[in-house]
């Protein structure tokens, strides 16, 4: 059914296929809450281990079956926990960082809104924010894109891949900030207990 591979290909296989799918499933599974991205991981660890079984022959049997299922089972539950702290730190976050991005707007945005630059600039000067609103900023700066909107996008040619690239770029606007809340807790619903 499947050509002979030797042991090291087998195991480079098991790995590649480990990672990938350890590590898309459970993102596939996270609209449908932490139960489905449990269920999913040990879905795809039961799937990687026969797809081990069948890609294996007799004598490798037993490799390619844990070869498989080891690095899928590792990798999904790792990016299970991360999916499940990032939704626990948005639905904690996000009224926290809408109170303080209204209240600090002026100061942090652009002409296009809160972007990248003027988060940036404001990083640079930590002594300006305690502790607790860097965290803030920093959340601003790692989460624009689900926060805010496209306001513009630069095409860069002759990339290293060739040819043209186009390249989004966000800004948070005050309607932005003010139905985030509403909107983190859409897209978590199935979370929230």
């Amino acid at each position: 059914m499947f050509p002979e591979f030797s042991i090291a290909t087998l195991l480079l296989i098991a790995l590649g296929q480990g990672v990938l799918v350890g590590f898309v499933a459970p993102d596939l599974a996270r609209t449908f809450g932490p139960r489905s991205v449990k269920t999913t991981s040990i879905v795809v660890s039961v799937l990687s281990f026969v797809a081990g079984v069948l890609i294996s022959t007799k004598a490798q049997v037993l490799i390619g079956a844990c070869a498989f299922v080891t690095p899928t089972f590792l990798v999904s539950l790792w990016r299970s926990r991360r999916i499940a702290e990032k939704v626990r730190r948005d639905l904690e976050l996000a009224p926290q960082v809408v109170s303080f991005a209204l209240a600090r707007f002026d100061r942090l945005s652009a002409t296009e809104g809160i972007t990248l630059g003027s988060l940036g600039e404001a990083l640079e000067d930590e002594s300006r924010y305690s502790e607790s609103e860097l965290i803030l900023l920093r959340y601003l700066e790692e989460n624009i894109c689900q926060i805010g909107h496209v306001y513009d996008t630069v095409i860069l040619s002759g990339t290293s891949m060739g040819g043209v690239s186009a390249v989004p770029m966000f800004a948070i606007s005050r309607p932005d900030l003010q139905s985030y809340v509403q909107r983190v807790n859409v897209q978590n619903s199935s979370w929230i207990n």
